[in-house]
């Protein structure tokens, strides 16, 4: 054996195994259709953001957005329009948040939102009637036009829950009601 060609070859491989291992950790916390991170690496960023608000004793919030109307598109136009639609989306949210804050896909036509504090109930819904409101124009995707809409519940931490368990529920539980208030809506309370 030639040992500078062994040396070259293993070297070659750690590098090809690295790369590889870059490559599966960023698919196990990311969403393969979107980018966005997915609900694991959402959870992380949950207790994360609720970890600094609560050693600067301060509020942040969390966003759980369902989108009205995806069923639909995906059941007349196809499930390859409604991944455009969802791609489509995380792309209008994403424009719209801030750097710090975190937009992840975790369910089907399902967002959530980390939005750093300091932040007020106020702010926070603010920031849910924007997302909301991107999706009132009709959206042209694969040629079709079509209308989505959001039904978004908002969750503050430390007024409204404790823990990022909690405040995850709560905000789930706040966009079921607006979705079955018509859908539409933003529901804060």
């Amino acid at each position: 054996w030639n040992l500078p060609k062994y040396l070259v070859a293993v070297g070659m491989i750690l590098l090809l195994l690295e790369g590889q291992l870059t490559r599966n950790q960023h698919l196990a916390q990311h969403d393969a259709l979107t980018g966005l991170p997915n609900r694991r690496l959402f959870q992380d960023r949950i207790s994360r953001a609720v970890e600094r608000a609560r050693q600067r004793n301060a509020c942040m919030a969390m966003l759980a957005i369902d989108l009205d109307g995806f069923k639909q598109v995906n059941d007349t136009m196809g499930h390859h329009v409604g991944d455009e639609v969802l791609q489509h989306v995380a792309d209008l949210f994403i424009a719209r948040l801030r750097r710090v804050d975190t937009l992840a896909r975790t369910g089907g036509d399902e967002f959530s939102v980390v939005l750093e504090g300091p932040i007020t109930r106020h702010e926070a819904a603010g920031v849910a009637s924007a997302l909301r409101q991107l999706l009132e124009a009709p959206l042209t995707v694969a040629g079709q036009t079509m209308q989505i809409g959001a039904s978004i519940g908002v969750a503050v931490f430390p007024d409204d829950a404790q823990t990022p368990e909690s405040l995850c529920i709560l905000a789930d539980g706040r966009m079921y009601t607006a979705k079955r208030n018509g859908g539409g809506a933003v529901q804060v309370s």
